[in-house]
């Protein structure tokens, strides 16, 4: 008979809960089949057990033994959109990625360990930002980027878009990193920190409905907020009001920085507005169809009725698209730099460089085995115009 090993209970319960998951949801696993008895201190799992839930909860085997739960703030009360009351429903991919978050603003805390004056000056554009409400800051934080309509709308395409603004806010001090959140409808995160605040992208979706997430979680950070955001043709329906002051500012100021009006009106002209002209608008700004149709219909360019025809065929046309739209490449690497991003993966080869971390931790900071540590070098350094930066 295998050895029963005897962990906490109360830490078993916890690491279940703050994974995000429900006993019904693994009991039907013959794995964890016994977990309710675990959890009561009826019964023990065994070492093979242990591993799994160790492996299933992402948690290191020794926590089970602690005499407490560790101190570990909840995401219920880190991200302001996601109350006690839901938070048992949220995707475990979620729990997972909020707390990759937060070990990605440790392990930039490190690296960065002696700069932290010179960071502090790189984002106090975003920590003492005032008159956010004010017409002109989104004008404000274009300049402060530095990227004006023309270069925007001479990037090839939304990946490389996604990309430039990317660098542009790291630059700035906010690091921006992907995953795929295996949840349509959640579409990013943000981690707010006076010195390393982060932003979370679901990678499931276009690029181009990235970028607009990428400044809507930026506007949340402006705001000092860690928060979770939902897209869904709901919301985009929904009257601003109703979504909130903050839901509603975050919208707006988002759409401004990346399409501004007085220049959309001016792309506008004299013509028509249909559903060619939004795509052509989208694709010029690298935006969503979704922000094109809501500027135009904020603007009186369209009507209530022409809008929310567009945003329901829209999602229409999404779920009865492929599932894999936006699937990763399938190269390793290549799924590993884009979650990452240029800007964190030179931080962290710059430290190597330097011979302030060995080759150990360099890839426990980028999250890899040590033998994938020369691969995703090499392709980080072959790639077009990257260098070690910031």
């Amino acid at each position: 008979m295998a050895n029963r090993i005897p962990i906490n209970p109360e830490v078993l319960t916890w690491a279940r809960r703050t994974a995000g998951y429900k006993i019904e949801d693994l009991v039907a696993n013959k794995q964890f089949a016994k977990i309710g008895k675990w959890e009561s201190g009826d019964e023990s799992p065994t070492y093979s057990q242990l591993e799994k839930l160790a492996e299933k909860f992402h948690r290191p085997i020794v926590v089970f033994f602690f005499p407490k739960p560790p101190p570990e703030e909840p995401v219920e009360k880190a991200l302001r959109s996601v109350s006690e009351d839901s938070v048992e429903n949220l995707n475990p991919v979620i729990h997972y990625l909020f707390r990759k978050a937060k070990v990605f603003q440790l392990s930039l805390a490190e690296l960065f360990e002696g700069q932290e004056e010179i960071q502090k000056q790189r984002l106090s554009w975003l920590t003492q930002a005032e008159a956010i409400e004010s017409s002109s800051f989104a004008e404000r934080i274009r300049s402060i980027l530095e990227v004006t309509i023309e270069e925007q709308q001479s990037w090839q395409g939304s990946d490389d878009a996604f990309k430039e603004w990317r660098r542009r806010l790291a630059l700035r001090g906010v690091f921006v990193f992907k995953d795929a959140f295996k949840n349509t409808e959640v579409s990013g995160f943000c981690v707010y920190d006076d010195l390393f605040p982060v932003i979370f992208i679901n990678n499931s979706h276009p690029k181009n409905r990235q970028i607009f997430t990428l400044f809507h979680e930026l506007c949340h950070l402006l705001l000092k907020q860690s928060f979770l955001d939902i897209s869904t043709e709901k919301s985009w329906l929904a009257n601003q009001v109703l979504l909130g002051k903050e839901e509603s500012l975050c919208n707006s100021l988002a759409s401004e920085i990346l399409v501004p009006v007085e220049h959309l009106i001016s792309q506008v002209g004299s013509r028509s507005v249909d559903k060619t002209l939004v795509d052509q608008l989208a694709d010029s700004y690298h935006v969503s169809r979704e922000v094109i149709a809501r500027k135009l219909l904020d603007q009186g360019l369209v009507s209530r009725l022409s809008y929310e025809g567009m945003i329901h065929e829209l999602y229409s046309l999404r779920e009865s698209a492929p599932a894999d739209t936006n699937k990763p490449s399938g190269n390793y690497y290549n799924t590993k730099s884009s979650y990452l991003g240029d800007s964190y993966i030179s931080v962290v080869l710059r430290n190597y460089y330097q011979g302030k971390i060995d080759i150990i931790q360099a890839s426990d900071y980028l999250d890899i085995k040590p033998k994938s540590f020369p691969g995703l070098e090499e392709k980080f350094l072959e790639r077009a115009k990257v260098d070690v930066y910031l």
